[in-house]
């Protein structure tokens, strides 16, 4: 059976990248991916704010270099909006690829094709309506960062 990183295996999906990471190593799985042209694929669906993949986040920040960990958190704020309550969920301010102060401080990349004040508001308005006590630190957390941006 291929693994999930290497050319041929197939779309990834996330129940197998996270047990891919599980059986061999975040850092193996992540370079993997990008080495075959699928960390942007996996990206790509953790932006859709779809649970499953977000949830895959931390994993992932675990094995994740620099230009891995920016490709992150730009993919969790663009979910943001999407599904905030997921993406509050893996923030975690000791780690920078999931830091409030990063994913939900606008870290997109100058030139791209985002209007910042209409993503905040709707970033804000998403976070905004997650009422799981749990969450009360991360969500002021986040919105302090939406705020200052």
């Amino acid at each position: 059976m291929a693994l999930i990183g290497q050319a041929g295996c197939g779309e990834p999906d996330a129940a197998r990248v996270g047990q891919d990471i599980d059986a061999r190593g975040a850092r193996v799985v992540v370079q993997d991916l990008w080495s075959n042209d699928r960390y942007e694929t996996v990206l790509q669906r953790i932006a859709t704010g779809d649970g499953t993949w977000v949830a895959l986040a931390p994993k992932l920040a675990s094995g994740a270099d620099a230009a891995a960990s920016e490709g992150l958190t730009i993919a969790l704020a663009e979910a943001l909006p999407r599904n905030a309550t997921a993406v509050l969920s893996v923030l975690d301010p000791r780690r920078t690829a999931l830091a409030p102060t990063r994913v939900c401080g606008v870290p997109f990349i100058e030139g791209t094709a985002i209007n910042v004040a209409d993503y905040v508001r709707s970033a804000e308005k998403a976070v905004n309506a997650v009422g799981e006590p749990q969450l009360n630190v991360q969500r002021t957390s986040c919105l302090m960062a939406l705020q200052s941006s």
